[in-house]
């Protein structure tokens, strides 16, 4: 099915969104719930909707008990990449999200046994490239 994020910035205003495809209503909002851990340093919260139907309210920030990125299953994973991709192609804002680069890098670790890591200074140049 396809669904839509919401990622909302502190005053509830819409600063991030994207469809993506998952099997029904849980795993779109496990997907919400992850994405936005991810990049929980730059929006405030978000809402996952199934057309015009909101599958999920405004949330608070997720606990950090939470499965990460690693923890779901190999398709899911890369499911859940693309979505980020697509955002940090599309937004700004998302490219600035340290939390999304550690959530990242953390995941590449872990299916490719160790990634590079970008040094703070790389990151800005980065950052400075894309804007």
């Amino acid at each position: 099915m396809r669904y839509r994020i919401y990622l909302l910035g502190n005053a509830n205003d819409i600063r991030a969104a994207e469809s993506f495809f998952a099997t029904d209503d849980v795993e779109a909002l496990e997907m919400g719930a992850l994405l936005f851990r991810s990049m929980n340093d730059v929006f405030h919260a978000y809402e996952v909707w199934d057309g015009s139907r909101m599958v999920s309210g405004t949330m608070p920030r997720p606990r950090s008990s939470k499965p990460a990125l690693a923890d779901l299953p190999e398709d899911r994973q890369f499911r859940m990449l693309a979505l980020e991709e697509q955002l940090l192609s599309s937004f700004t804002c998302i490219r600035q999200s340290r939390a999304l680069l550690d959530a990242t890098t953390q995941l590449l670790e872990h299916r490719q046994g160790q990634a590079p890591r970008l040094e703070p200074e790389a990151l800005d140049a980065m950052q400075q490239k894309s804007s």
